[in-house]
């Protein structure tokens, strides 16, 4: 009973969040006041390279990602329920690819974030810092249930923020079509295409290369790395 009075919190508390940090946030803290594990992390697709990286706020202590195809990855798309993981068993043999990333993040339980077709982001959770050795099946469910509403919450801001970086794009390439038909320097012109890239991607490190047909060769017209610019 306690199990489903802490699921039906979570859901109405989840209608009125859209930011992923509220929504993670909400999570972690239902999972710490019910399982009390020793670790939970959430992994979700980076936009740019399309692998899953721990996501959080305060940032994650794992730098851990998993590709796209990763034996992890590849297992949850097949099944919508948590893979239990046991101390004194194998892992199945489709993790074994994972061996040596699963090894650090010592989870006792994966399971997966289902969207519209495809997988939004899978979640960890550590074994229980109790002394219970492994998770009761009524946890499972628990867990099985919450996740379930968790995918929503995340699909839904991962819609959210798919447009809002649609709309930014629409407005970078707005503002570079606008220089380049006024007269504008050639230096201020390579300095505006990096000020409306870095609004896009992180580009702490950031290089525009051009050709000279004079020299038939390639130089550096622009570069710049950790955020500052280099001479030429």
């Amino acid at each position: 009973r306690n199990y489903q009075q802490s699921i039906e919190e979570f859901s109405q508390k989840l209608t009125s969040l859209v930011n992923l940090n509220d929504i993670i946030s909400e999570f972690d803290g239902v999972v710490e006041n019910t399982l009390a594990p020793s670790n939970v992390f959430i992994f979700l697709p980076r936009y740019e390279t399309g692998d899953y990286e721990a996501f959080g706020n305060p940032k994650p202590s794992t730098d851990i990602r998993f590709g796209s195809t990763s034996g992890v990855t590849v297992l949850l798309s097949e099944s919508d329920q948590p893979i239990v993981l046991q101390k004194d068993q194998p892992l199945p043999s489709a993790l074994l690819v994972d061996q040596s990333r699963l090894a650090l993040l010592k989870p006792a339980m994966i399971a997966g974030l289902s969207g519209s077709g495809k997988l939004n982001g899978f979640v960890t959770i550590g074994t229980p810092r109790s002394s219970a050795p492994n998770y009761t099946y009524e946890e499972i469910r628990f867990v099985g249930n919450l996740i379930s509403q968790l995918a929503i919450a995340i699909e839904r801001a991962q819609v959210i923020d798919s447009l809002q970086r649609e709309l930014k794009k629409l407005d970078v390439l707005s503002q570079v079509g606008q220089a380049v038909n006024f007269t504008i320097q050639f230096d201020d012109l390579l300095e505006l295409i990096y000020a409306q890239s870095s609004r896009l991607i992180d580009a702490a490190n950031f290089y525009i290369a051009l050709y000279d047909a004079n020299s038939d060769q390639i130089y550096y017209a622009f570069f710049l790395e950790d955020n500052d610019p280099l001479d030429n």
